[in-house]
Parts: C-alpha cells; structure tokens; sequence
C-alpha cells in the first residue's frame, strides 16, 4: 500500500458464496470416526437414472453407525439405478441372500419373465413378481402357488420408495418403507491411491453411496455417506481456492468440520423420507468429491483433524462466506436471534479477493417485476429510502416508494428481492452527484469528488478508473467505503452499488487469505471472525 498526500486509497476485488440458514449450537461429540451424510443435489439429485460405473460394489447396511457388508456384486458395464412403479407380489418366504433367491427362480417356467430378486430394507430377500398392472401381477401369483412353487402376497410397501438396479449379469428390486435405510454400496476394490471410490461418472467419492427416492420422490437422489475427515477433503478445494494460504484453508478446515457437525447432528434420525441434512451445494458448503481434492487442501484438513468451534460446550454452526466488503456483520442483522460468537469486526485488511465491487444495474420495470413475484404491487417505482443501516453498512430496513403505495423489505429479502451478492450496498439514482471523500493532508483538509481523480491501488498502480460503473474503496480503521464514480444517465435506471458476498455473518474466506498473507495462523483468523470462542 502507498500513501499519496497524505491519504490512503486502494482499490479491492471481491470473490463470491453462500448459505441461508438457521442459527442453534449443538452439543460437542467424538468425531474421529463420526460419518456424515450429504445429498448430492447438484449433479445426482432429482434424476430419473443413476449409473455407478465401478466394475465391482459391495452392498450393505448402516446398522448402528456401522456398515454391515452383505454381498458383493461384479459387472462389465457397472450398475444403474432407476426409479420403479411396477405393480408387485412378494413371495411369503423370506430368504437369508440374493444368491438364495436366483438358485429358487433358477426351477421356474411360468411367467419368469415377471420374476425378479428383490431386497427390503433390513436385508431380507424375497422374491417379487413384478409387472405393468395389478391383474398380471395378481394372476400370476394365484397360477404360481396352484402350481406348488411359492405362495405370494400383495406387498405392503409403497411403490414410491421403490427402485430397480441393473448390471450385465443381474437385476434387484430394492424395496423399503419410509422407516427404512437403503442399502448402501462401497467400491469393490481400491484404485492406485488406496482410496476406495465410487465413481458416479462425472464425479467421484470417497466412502460408501447411498440412492434413493427420498420422500417418495418420482425421481433417485445420491447420498454420499463418509466420513468426516474424507469429506472436508471434498470440501476445502471447493470452499477456498486451492493455492491459497495454508494457514487460511486451515481456518476454512475447521470452520467447514463445525458447520457439517452442528448440521448433521441436529438431523441423526434418517430413512426414506429424510436421507440427508447436508447438501452439496451453497446451501450447506460446496463439496464435489475426490477428484477435487488437493494435496495442499487435503494438508489443511490433516493438520486440523478433529478439531472445532466451541462456545462453552456447544459446537458453534460456524458460518463463513466470501467475502465481507470491509466489515462483518453482527448475526441479528441478517437474521433474527442475537449470538455472543457472531459479532461484526472491522475487516479492512480484506485485500485479497477474487470479484471486484459490484454494480447492479435495475430498471423500474425490473424492479416492479421482481417485487410482483414476491406478491408485492406498488405501481411504477419511484425511488428508495433506506431507514435504518448496521453498524457494518448493511441496508437493514429499505422502502422502495411506488405510484400505488410503498413497502419496507428487511434485511436478507432485499438481497434476494433484488439478486444481490450482499446488502452492503448504496442505491444510486438519476442525477445523483457522485460522492465525495474527506482528505485529510499535512496542511489542510479538504472534500474531493474523486470520480477524476487518479487512484493508488494496493499494487502501487496508479490509473484513472477504467469504466463508468467502477467504484473507489476507501480504507478507514473500521471499514471499507465504496464510492460509485457515476450515476444512472436516465431516470428509468437505478445502480446498486455493493461491497461484498455473502451473507456477512462469521468467517470471510478473503479475509482469512488477507490474514494469512500476513503471517497470522488459523487459530488468529478464527478468533479474529469468531468473538469468545475455542478451538478444541
């Protein structure tokens, strides 16, 4: 950073993220072997067919925390899952393994082609007829157990948890009801790293894999069952860039272990209606398997095992984001309930980010449109109003003024209202005057319109701005301040001129890459974003 007559400007990228959520500590537990359990919605979520490429699975159950191997299966063209609405008689027998079931249909003629292995939920197997409607399926039971061979029954489960699976050399219908797990399928074998992998085609994973239609969905969604270690490896690469600081992915480390604990924790009691209280996605934190894993990434992990968030005994569900745009916010200021552990810092040495400050530009008409589909009609938008803005610079209340009436959006709703990255944010109108900056020299002090001024970057380089909708961000000890250069050149235009990614509350990943560029540790990053917490 230079100084220039006596004042320091500097101009600041900015990056991107994440969550929306609820705020509740949980109890602390032993997580060395603690497994958890995420929804692979992005890539394998709501889909119609699941194929699992490796040549050799071992299927089984979850019994107690523990997997329970009940029989491997081996294919050329690997095993794909669909979901299934057959009309089904099950045989009153039960049998101990799949292998039991084919040596039995292995004696049958009539109708075999109606016949199938099925497995239920427990692990138990019986023998299914399985056809397109109720008479088939109900005549032929009747005409196999005149025959002597099995008696049937009309199956009691619901067909909407029902899938079928497909390999070269077989087929099993996989049958539960909602209080049931599905079974679960690990790689036959290890690959040239020792790790086992499921490989679902696009993308791999570590652990075991778990496909169901969860809710009694029409479509199969993938749960990717590991353990937690293994996940984060998942995680961190996609979390935080992978070159960064190590001391800033170990900051990510054990922030991403306390977030997935106090999520998955709260939500121990699955089956077929709940398979999942993590997701793959923003919504819980970004994980795309093994073939994203990096050596560095993966060292964040190790050298942080274990480790996570407390505040007195409860493992803090700790939030992180992007990036703060100069200072965090407290947490009743994006959601409701105030939190010792989430108090907004002065983040000003946030000088490392990937996104530049952002301008929205918003017509009248879109405004009016985005508001509509929130059931909100105000006529033709007039202009804004902002009541009440956090310590942070976050727009708390804004009232957007129309020609029917006004309404007053709160907090989180404008960023969403709107499509914003964040609510630090300043709305600029038609025939707005550019904002001016005190600077503060040797010998006076002076306000200056600095949209023609020449800017010191944090680089060193000096320049003019490059574009009519770039912003100046100016240091002080307690934030950082976006001035827009310009304003709209017609009244039907407003800019949101904004700071920042995310929702603010809790760990800023640029400002942990700020922090570690500095030569602070991970344990500093998580105190400085973490008010009267431990490490532990």
């Amino acid at each position: 950073m230079k100084k220039a007559a006596g004042y320091i400007i500097t101009i600041i990228l900015l990056i991107n993220f994440i969550c929306i959520h609820t705020v509740q500590p949980v109890l602390a537990a032993d997580t060395e072997n603690y497994t958890v359990r995420i929804g692979l919605v992005s890539t394998y979520g709501d889909v119609n067919s699941i194929t699992i490429k490796n040549s050799s699975v071992v299927m089984g159950y979850e019994t107690d925390g523990s997997f329970v191997e009940n029989m491997t299966l081996n294919s050329t063209d690997g095993f794909t899952v669909v979901p299934d609405n057959s009309y089904c008689y099950g045989s009153v027998m039960v049998y101990d393994s799949y292998e039991a079931v084919i040596s039995v249909l292995s004696g049958f003629k009539t109708g075999s082609e109606y016949l199938i292995p099925a497995v239920q939920g427990n692990g138990a197997y019986r023998i299914y007829i399985s056809a397109d409607s109720a008479v088939t399926a109900a005549t032929l039971a009747a005409s196999l157990e005149a025959e002597g061979k099995v008696k049937f029954e009309a199956v009691a489960n619901e067909a909407k948890y029902r899938m079928k699976m497909t390999w070269s050399e077989g087929s099993l219908l996989i049958d539960v009801d909602s209080s049931n797990l599905y079974p679960q399928f690990m790689a036959g074998s290890v690959n040239e790293a020792g790790v086992r992998v499921i490989d679902l085609g696009e993308r791999q994973y570590r652990g075991r894999m778990e496909i169901g239609r969860f809710g009694g969905s029409a479509n199969l969604t993938a749960v990717s069952v590991v353990n937690m270690e293994d996940y984060l490896y998942g995680v961190i690469a996609c979390e935080m860039v992978p070159s960064w600081e190590l001391e800033a992915l170990k900051a990510q480390a054990v922030c991403a272990r306390s977030y997935a604990y106090a999520i998955d924790k709260r939500n121990v009691v699955f089956g077929a209606d709940n398979g999942y209280a993590l997701y793959d996605t923003t919504r819980s934190q970004v994980y795309k398997g093994y073939g994203f894993e990096t050596e560095k990434t993966n060292q964040a992990v190790d050298e942080t095992r274990g480790q996570m968030i407390y505040y007195r005994e409860n493992v803090v569900k700790a939030f992180f984001y992007s990036t703060s745009g100069g200072h965090t916010a407290n947490c009743e200021d994006v959601w409701d309930v105030p939190l010792t552990y989430f108090r907004g810092v002065a983040d000003n040495t946030e000088l490392h980010q990937e996104k530049a400050p952002w301008i929205a530009v918003r017509t009248k008409g879109e405004i009016a449109s985005a508001l509509s589909e929130d059931g909100i009609n105000i006529g033709t938008i007039n202009g804004f109003s902002t009541q009440i803005r956090s310590e942070s610079g976050r727009i708390y209340q804004l009232k957007v003024n129309g020609s029917n009436g006004t309404t007053l959006l709160l907090k989180e709703n404008i960023s969403s209202t709107f499509s914003l990255p964040s609510t630090k944010v300043k709305i600029i109108k038609y025939g707005d005057v550019p904002d001016r900056v005190v600077v503060q020299g040797d010998d006076e002090t002076v306000e200056k319109q600095i949209s023609t001024s020449y800017i010191i970057s944090g680089n060193g380089n000096i320049a003019m701005a490059d574009s009519s909708l770039e912003q100046y961000i100016v240091i002080s000890d307690d934030n950082l301040t976006n001035f827009p250069k310009t304003s709209p050149a017609d009244a039907d235009t407003f800019y949101f001129a904004g700071m920042g990614y995310g929702h603010g509350v809790g760990l800023s990943q640029s400002g942990a890459q700020s922090l570690a560029l500095q030569g602070y540790d991970y344990e500093y990053i998580i105190h400085h974003y973490y008010n009267k917490v431990e490490i532990r």
